[in-house]
């Protein structure tokens, strides 16, 4: 990575970056010289604690632990920083507001006042600095009693799944924390039954299977949060020129197999809720199960232009495995 190249080569003291870019050159460190390194501070996406872990373990200079930083252009840069110990404490905050910032949260969105706020966007009517000078900067979070802030997501960076909001940057920090797992990107996929769906793409460092991940989501997040659909890539995720994942490619080149399986899947939630026990996984009777399966088979008598035939049976016959597997999870 030539970013490794120049920090080895130039000997330099203090490395600002995206997380996407840290972590891959976190990746590609193995014998490389990064003595010199002294701080290295990350922002414009969340940060989660596995990679500040990485960021110590590789970089024997930064000492205090890596730093990280929020900001936006339209504020004039960084906001909020944080480094060491504080974020230690406060895993998931961004640190203090900075000199000259206030910040104060509406609505649960985060807003911001300062000298270098923009007073517009050029040529646009649309502005989100209000009359006093605050601007609505899109991002929710909140502040705790010390003053440190805390960036939950974007106001529109979350999965409302059956009605209840899934936070996409929450679902991302924990998968980040697999060991297996070198990036990952959550975004909400169109789903007929709950109007949308969990979906995680996920770049693979080692070996790892979609249950292994399945099953580490299981035991950190809510029922609701796992994802149902995982698109585990080789390739880096799509970002755009400042490191960040552009979210709205992965939509649209969402593998069609990925979405059309879960589609076909949907429907068996809602037949396993009438015996859900609370705490429990869902209960179905025999009678529902052929009901079901009777289901399955008449939609993959219709046949899908995106899908082979082979794929059809791959489907059908995962399906039904399901279906044959009391209780139906």
């Amino acid at each position: 990575a030539r970013p490794l190249e120049v920090l080895e080569r130039e000997r330099g003291a203090v490395w600002a970056a995206v997380p996407t870019m840290v972590g891959r050159v976190l990746d590609a460190a193995a014998g490389a010289d990064l003595s010199a390194v002294r701080a290295v501070t990350m922002g414009g996406a969340p940060v989660s604690p596995e990679l500040r872990r990485r960021v110590r373990e590789v970089f024997p200079g930064v000492s205090r632990g890596a730093g990280v930083s929020y900001g936006l252009t339209e504020a004039g840069g960084v906001v909020a920083a944080g480094l060491g110990p504080d974020l230690d404490r406060r895993p998931g905050s961004v640190g203090r507001p900075t000199p000259l910032v206030d910040v104060r949260i509406v609505d649960g969105e985060i807003l911001v006042r300062s000298p270098a706020v923009m007073t517009a966007y050029w040529g646009s009517a649309d502005n989100p600095v209000d009359a006093e000078g605050w601007l609505a900067t899109g991002d929710r979070g909140h502040l705790d009693e010390d003053g440190f802030l805390f960036v939950t997501g974007r106001a529109k960076d979350v999965v409302i799944r059956a009605g209840e909001n899934v936070s996409c940057p929450r679902v991302e920090e924990v998968l980040a924390a697999h060991p297996a797992v070198a990036d990952v990107a959550v975004v909400g996929l169109p789903d007929g039954d709950l109007g949308e769906r969990v979906a995680a793409a996920v770049v693979l460092r080692t070996a790892c299977t979609e249950a292994d991940l399945v099953a580490f989501a299981r035991a950190r997040l809510a029922r609701h949060e796992v994802a149902a659909s995982w698109w585990l890539r080789a390739d880096p995720l799509p970002s755009n020129a400042a490191g960040k994942v552009v979210k709205a490619v992965l939509r649209e080149t969402w593998p069609v197999a990925s979405k059309i399986s879960s589609c076909y899947t949907s429907g068996m939630t809602s037949v396993a809720q009438s015996r859900h026990v609370p705490g429990s996984f869902p209960l179905i009777t025999d009678e529902a199960l052929d009901e079901l399966r009777t289901r399955i088979g008449q939609a993959f008598e219709r046949p899908h232009p995106h899908v082979t035939e082979a794929t059809r049976d791959s489907i059908r016959h995962w399906t039904l495995c399901i279906c044959d597997t009391n209780p139906l999870y």
